[in-house]
């Protein structure tokens, strides 16, 4: 979504391990990969719950409109960001990535 999250970035990670014997730590530039695969996954978590929402009402009639899918598809593929012909395989209450 944009963002960049690595060693040297500035942003703050905090990992916590179960092994029971102490163990040398990884270098630095090592985590990289590690630092990607949870950016991916929390991209993925969000994008999933915002294309999976419905349209809800709730306490005193309060209404929460789902996002609009195949709105959004078309600006996406109008901004160069999806392949022409992405749009029609995404429909309401389908995950994003699959």
């Amino acid at each position: 979504m944009g963002a960049a999250y690595s060693n040297g970035s500035g942003d703050y990670a905090i990992a916590f391990t179960t092994t029971p014997r102490p163990q040398q730590p990884l270098p630095d530039g090592m985590l990289d990969p590690i630092f990607a695969a949870v950016m991916d996954s929390v991209e993925e978590a969000l994008l999933n719950s915002m294309f999976t929402a419905v349209t809800t009402t709730g306490v005193r009639g309060r209404v929460r409109h789902a996002v609009p899918h195949q709105q959004v598809l078309r600006r996406l593929v109008t901004a160069g960001r999806l392949p022409t012909g992405a749009g029609p395989g995404l429909r309401p209450g389908a995950c994003w990535g699959g």
